[in-house]
């Protein structure tokens, strides 16, 4: 083989090899492509549904607003709160100590009976 045609070997052999490597990066460039418009799209959809912050903040403002209003209007009233010197809470004190039942306490004590229940659960003797 002479030198001209190893040449034309050569030559042909990396004309080929460009053409390969042109239609594998054309097929890339498509793929590439594809993948783009279809992130843009993703971002598109995301971008369409999203609810700006600041609608958000407000939202939650006007929320926390009403009820901190509705906490005030419906605030309990305090409850009577028994004196330490409070002869009648004394007495159901230690009627619970001894054992006596709910319905004793408040009857003699002149307390509700839920009241005397929960001196009863506080004060009844461990058994």
């Amino acid at each position: 083989m002479s030198v001209v045609d190893m040449n034309m070997v050569l030559g042909g052999s990396l004309l080929g090899l460009l053409i390969v490597q042109l239609v594998v990066s054309l097929l890339a460039w498509r793929h590439l492509a594809r993948k783009l418009r279809a992130i843009n799209e993703a971002q598109a959809r995301l971008a369409s549904t999203d609810v700006p912050t600041s609608m958000l903040v407000t939202g939650m403002a006007r929320v926390e607003a009403r009820l901190q209003h509705l906490e005030r209007e419906h605030q309990p009233l305090p409850a009577a709160q028994a004196q330490p010197g409070d002869r009648a809470y004394e007495l159901a004190q230690r009627m619970a100590r001894n054992g006596a039942e709910a319905g004793e306490i408040a009857e003699a004590c002149g307390i509700n009976l839920h009241e005397a229940e929960l001196l009863r659960r506080l004060h009844a003797p461990a058994g």
